[in-house]
């Protein structure tokens, strides 16, 4: 179903329509635009490499431990990035990252809230999965291929952008959006869902913020 064709009480299109600045904003920030214009220092990318680690980690591990009717079907390996962050991370600082890379005050408190949630209410989780692997999968492999332009690079350092295992990426976000109309969250809910949508946004654009 094309996304025009949704009627407007649809989630998929609430959320939509709700979150279209915010992901603006993100889309926007100075950090990204850097790197876009391929004027990032090369540092700096490293960095969003660590940082992003940390919140995939802690979205995936999460994941792993809640049940919900939408979660358990978009959660799948094939968008899983956590392993790509690592093999990004090992690249950009060596075997050893681990030791020498540490979260920001703002990549804290973004994995601090997807762990709260996933704790206590399990479609915030899939808000946060939903604005990220939607993100990741839409303009993604452009960000990749800015970055491997801007630094000189081939496979390496960039495979977070990647989504090899993936068949169909277009397919996914379709059946995604899908998935979040069919689920049986009351209406109450679906207004919380929306919320925590713009509440990944803010986060989000905060970490960018950090980092430039």
């Amino acid at each position: 179903m094309q996304l025009s064709s949704l009627p407007e009480t649809a989630l998929s299109a609430r959320v939509r329509t709700a979150s279209w600045a915010a992901h603006g904003d993100a889309e926007g920030s100075g950090f990204m635009a850097q790197l876009m214009a391929g004027e990032l220092p090369a540092e700096s990318f490293a960095q969003l490499v660590a940082q992003q680690w940390f919140l995939y980690d802690a979205i995936e591990t999460a994941a792993v431990g809640v049940a919900d009717p939408v979660l358990d079907r978009v959660a799948i390996p094939e968008v899983a990035r956590a392993a790509a962050l690592a093999a990004d991370a090992a690249h950009w600082f060596g075997p050893d990252w681990r030791d020498v890379v540490s979260p920001l005050p703002e990549t804290v408190q973004y994995c601090d809230r997807v762990r709260t949630v996933a704790g206590t209410w399990p479609p915030g989780l899939v808000a946060h999965h939903y604005v990220r692997s939607m993100g990741d999968l839409s303009g993604g492999p452009m960000i990749g291929r800015a970055a491997a332009k801007a630094y000189g690079l081939g496979g390496e350092g960039v495979a977070f952008y990647r989504f090899a295992d993936l068949d169909d990426g277009p397919a996914y976000k379709a059946r995604y959006r899908e998935l979040l109309d069919e689920a049986p969250w009351s209406s109450e809910d679906q207004d919380r869902f929306i919320d925590e949508v713009l509440v990944a946004y803010a986060l989000s654009t905060a970490m960018l913020d950090a980092l430039a």
